[in-house]
């Protein structure tokens, strides 16, 4: 089998050498390939990587996206279509996607990984252990099972996790597939993962393979407790339009807080996240299909008939996870006090 390995950067250089020789020093075969896809880098990234494809000529390739550097991007969104790019330009019978600023810590995981697909040919996904690391050092691996084996697809999605990066799927070939992803946009983390869980099952191999670095000024980090819920929210909307209605109630366990936060402060969006932003989330979850989502962003807004569905959905959602809501209501609680 051919392997491809899809890495994205943005502004990175400090880390290519780090994350492209954690890659070139796996054991991975003889016939594999390395796509690197830049989001518009002005600070030497560009440069780095050709070094390396002048290194590995025909196995190291380089697509740059376009940037406006007047224009403000949505950062999934931007991430998302990057992805995309170097997933339509992948030759591999299976992939594996790489965060720039990421890295490989395990040297044969890639061998025995398309031995599973190889041989399992309902498997898509062939999930590994990870770590996360920062300049404070290295958290224990994380694992989705106890030992090798299947992993069910409703443990998965009521809160299991494993970033893209900790896995190698089989490569998606239905174009229309792809086509469905590019036009809803978003291709983020889990979105690589749950695209894969569709199509076949998830395989477990408890091998720490790969370490997942975290920085205090990640996006994510920097958010309010608020905007965390109406990302995840959104993310609900992509994930929901990935796996089908057949899902729904797997993944309404795996947002139950999130939803319940958002619904809490359904009537100070505006106020707590401002106009932009609000209208922004309120788009994306709109190109996901997710009406309820859609009806928490524009909640005073909504018709009568809109809202009593809404209370309806939340207090389905309450009567099935109430730790989950109980735990929504008291941030929200703890939240408005410190306000």
């Amino acid at each position: 089998m051919r392997i491809s390995f899809l890495v994205t950067y943005y502004n990175q250089v400090s880390y290519v050498r780090e994350s492209l020789e954690s890659i070139l020093a796996l054991d991975k075969g003889d016939d594999w390939e390395i796509l690197v896809g830049d989001d518009g880098s002005q600070d030497g990234t560009q440069e780095a990587v050709r070094a390396y494809m002048a290194r590995y000529p025909g196995q190291i390739r380089l697509h740059v996206m376009e940037r406006d550097r007047d224009r403000k991007y949505d950062s999934v969104l931007r991430a998302s279509a990057n992805r995309l790019a170097l997933l339509s330009r992948a030759a591999g019978d299976c992939i594996c996607f790489l965060d720039g600023d990421d890295v490989y810590t395990d040297r044969d995981f890639p061998v025995h990984a398309m031995e599973v697909l190889a041989t399992h040919p309902e498997v898509t996904v062939v999930a590994h252990l990870f770590h996360t690391f920062g300049e404070d050092g290295g958290a224990a691996p994380k694992a989705v099972r106890a030992g090798e084996g299947y992993v069910r697809k409703s443990t998965y999605l009521r809160g299991k996790y494993v970033p893209a990066g900790a896995c190698v799927m089989r490569r998606e070939a239905d174009p229309r597939s792809l086509s469905h992803i590019a036009q809803m946009g978003y291709y983020d983390d889990n979105n690589i993962v749950l695209h894969a869980l569709s199509r076949g099952e998830m395989y477990f191999v408890p091998r720490d393979v790969y370490g997942y670095r975290q920085t205090g000024n990640s996006v994510y980090a920097a958010m309010g407790r608020i905007e965390q819920a109406a990302l995840n929210v959104q993310g609900m909307g992509a994930d929901l339009a990935i796996m089908g209605e057949r899902w729904k109630r797997d993944l309404q366990a795996r947002y139950a807080h999130p939803i319940c936060a958002l619904f809490l402060a359904r009537n100070r969006l505006t106020e707590v996240l401002g106009e932009e932003k609000t209208a922004r989330y309120l788009e994306g979850t709109a190109r996901t299909g997710f009406a309820e989502g859609i009806w928490l962003f524009r909640y005073p807004l909504c018709t009568a008939k809109e809202k009593r569905e809404l209370w309806r959905y939340i207090l389905g959602i309450a009567a099935h996870h109430p730790l989950r809501a109980l735990s929504a209501w008291v941030h929200s609680m703890v939240g408005s006090k410190q306000t």
